[in-house]
């Protein structure tokens, strides 16, 4: 939650702007344990400052959120093992932490298309969006190009 260079979640205000950034970018910002709980300490510490009038969640590296990461569970048998159970707080997670919150949240997405494609499931459900956002569908005559610097790359 600070500026250190091994933080899993970095913190920052700027012009009334809380910033939450998700740092970890060689594993595509998936979410462990230890980003879990500094990611909701940040979101309480955005809500309990006065000078913060809307947070941006955002991730660094070339993925917003990849979900979460298994990669402990690999020498444990798995996920529902009795080596890789613990006990998780509903009360004290992101989701909830979001749903309670009196600000503004903005998740902003690192990707090229619209957030709900990486945006997970917790932060599109919270209580600033009652429903999933909907996106207008592109008419017929519009072009889609993935790679703007190759025009060849374009199709109708």
């Amino acid at each position: 939650m600070t500026t250190a260079d091994n933080a899993e979640v970095l913190y920052a205000v700027d012009a009334h702007i809380a910033t939450i950034t998700l740092n970890a970018p060689q594993r595509m910002n998936t979410i462990s344990r230890t980003m879990l709980d500094e990611l909701t300490r940040a979101l309480i510490r955005a809500n309990e400052d006065r000078e913060v009038r809307c947070v941006i969640l955002t991730g660094s590296g070339r993925a917003f959120c990849a979900g979460l990461d298994l990669s402990p569970q690999r020498g444990t048998g798995g996920i529902g093992s009795a080596a890789a159970s613990a006990t998780l707080d509903l009360r004290n997670t992101p989701p909830t932490v979001l749903h309670a919150m009196d600000k503004p949240t903005i998740c902003a997405s690192t990707a090229a298309r619209p957030a709900t494609a990486w945006t997970p499931h917790w932060a599109a459900t919270s209580a600033s969006w009652p429903r999933r956002p909907s996106w207008p569908r592109p008419s017929s005559s519009a072009v889609w190009c993935p790679n703007r610097a190759a025009p060849g790359s374009c199709r109708a």
